[in-house]
């Protein structure tokens, strides 16, 4: 069980100013930075075929320090009194991290080596972008946008090994590696919504072009690689509704998106803080494209609502971590090793139930209900040579294709104290799901929050408990014919925050800017594209 011990802080102020009655502006800075420190024991127990067993261990200590700097712009502009608006906004980014751990192995409690790893982390952003709304008529609405995201991560990463018996530190060539990774995605969107009588439409259409650029060089010389990634799809959407009455409404959906992998997923460095557990980035990973259909009803009253939805959704090229166990010819040894692959699909069908529910007027209930059937496919196939005998290749087969039934659940409790204070409390969990050879069990959670409003309103006390029984954690078992494994990750052990904030006081006019829903985002949320366990 591993330990790490983490400070953050963060600083953020930002100002907006009203140019005229139809026109603002408004820019923030964030300065946020942490410094951990870790420990991660990693205990081996090796049944060695002539029988009897031994133990191992490699430990590693290492610390960390970020630093983060954040700059927002935005301007706003109101054509007429009839909501023709144009918006434009820039946020820059750069964050650098710096890394360093010291490993020592053990075997039969007997020092056999040690490691000295570095890693180096500078990554920098840019995403502007323009929506401009224009209503025609009472009933509709045209919205188009562009938006730049632009992604730059330098990697740097340093591996080296002193042996029993040696004096000296010595580069490990496979693992001292530099990698440059370049994403720009360019969208444009367009989307028109309108209403005859009591039926309503909503039709958008989002264009998107991925431009990905993958430098990779390391000490052996034999892996470099200048990587060149472009993909360009359509993205369209219908949303359709029918009111019955003001409180009873029907809906039927389908949209289009795109899962883009994360920079780490692609990126073709190695791991190296465990070395008989390897995870490597693969630059022939594609995103998946996922289609939802969703056929719904709205119910609404004074203090109850609900909104039941059936749903079927369709991931083509579903990216999956794929586990190995093979030899590892620079390792002289077998590892297990770990690569993201696009492999097969994953469909899923349920039901999802959203409500709220407010008992009492200091008692308020929202909640979701999502019970699905999933389906997935994907055959991996790998091979590595004999290490007993070079002239052969060991050819092996895992199976990712599953299906099943799980569950996710969601439910936030409020309690209004007084008008200055109230508690909220929210319970998750997520059911387990085999795929194949991957056994994804349980998970829940809850968190806790309070508010206090001090100082006439102008003030705010917040307490915020994240995974308040400590109880968050992804816990997956692969089980194959060769091998069964059981990985443990938590994102963070339970945390509490405290904050104060205070209110200036400001003109009538002059507010802060709403935020925009962000029709080129794809981002789902979730767990799912999490960094490697």
């Amino acid at each position: 069980e591993g330990k790490n011990q983490a400070k953050n802080y963060n600083g953020t102020a930002g100002i907006v100013y009203q140019i005229n009655d139809n026109t603002s502006v408004n820019a923030s800075g964030t300065v946020r930075g942490f410094l951990m420190e870790n420990n991660q024991p990693v205990d081996y127990t090796y049944y060695p075929s002539t029988g009897g067993s031994y133990f191992g261990n490699r430990t590693s200590n290492g610390n960390n320090k970020n630093l983060g700097l954040q700059g927002d712009f935005g301007f706003d502009h109101k054509f007429d009194d009839k909501g023709q608006n144009i918006s434009l906004s820039l946020s820059l980014q750069k964050n650098d991290s710096d890394g360093d751990s010291f490993i020592e192995q053990t075997t039969k409690n007997i020092f056999e080596l040690s490691d000295i790893t570095t890693q180096k982390t500078v990554s920098k952003s840019t995403v502007g972008k323009i929506d401009y709304e224009l209503p025609i008529g009472e009933n509709s609405m045209f919205n188009a946008g562009y938006k730049l995201d632009y992604n730059k991560n330098d990697y740097d990463f340093g591996v080296q090994e002193k042996l029993a018996g040696q004096a000296n530190y010595v580069p490990l060539p496979r693992y001292n590696s530099t990698t440059n990774y370049q994403e720009t995605i360019h969208a444009i969107y367009a989307q028109f919504k309108s209403k005859i009588g009591n039926f309503g439409y909503q039709l958008g259409l989002r264009n998107e072009l991925s431009d990905i650029s993958i430098k990779y060089h390391n000490l052996t010389g034999t892996d470099d690689l200048d990587k060149n990634k472009k993909y360009n799809g359509l993205f369209p959407s219908v949303f359709l509704s029918y009111n019955f009455s003001k409180d009873n409404q029907l809906l039927l959906n389908y949209s289009r998106r795109i899962d883009r992998p994360r920079s780490w997923f692609l990126a073709p460095f190695m791991s190296y803080s465990d070395n008989q557990n390897l995870f490597k980035g693969n630059t022939d990973l594609n995103p998946a494209y996922i289609d939802s259909f969703e056929f719904g009803y709205n119910f609404s009253k004074k203090k109850f609502s609900i909104n039941p939805t059936i749903y079927y959704r369709n991931e083509q090229d579903d990216v999956k971590m794929t586990v190995a166990y093979l030899y590892d010819t620079y390792e002289k040894r077998y590892v297990f090793n770990t690569v993201p692959l696009n492999l097969g699909y994953d469909r899923r069908f349920g039901l999802d139930i959203n409500y709220t529910f407010d008992p009492f007027s200091w008692w308020k209930i929202m909640g979701e209900i999502d019970v699905y059937g999933y389906k997935t496919s994907g055959e991996y196939d790998y091979s590595y040579p004999d290490p007993t005998n070079a002239a052969n290749t060991i050819y092996k087969h895992i199976s990712y294709a599953g299906n099943g039934m799980s569950t996710r659940l969601r439910m936030s409790n409020t309690f209004k104290i007084d008008k200055t204070f109230s508690v909220q409390l929210q319970g998750n969990f997520r059911g387990a799901q085999v795929e194949g050879a991957n056994h994804q069990k349980a998970m829940y959670f809850a968190n806790l929050g309070a508010t206090k409003t001090i100082w006439k309103g102008d003030g705010t006390i917040g307490l915020n408990v994240q995974d308040l029984f400590n109880t968050r954690a992804r816990q997956v078992s692969v089980v194959t014919d060769d091998y069964t494994t059981d990985r443990y990750m938590r994102w963070q052990p339970r945390t509490l925050s405290l904050s104060l904030t205070y209110r200036f006081k400001q003109g009538e006019k002059v507010e802060a800017p709403k935020r925009k829903k962000d029709f080129n985002s794809n981002d789902s949320g979730g767990d799912d594209q999490v960094p490697p366990m």
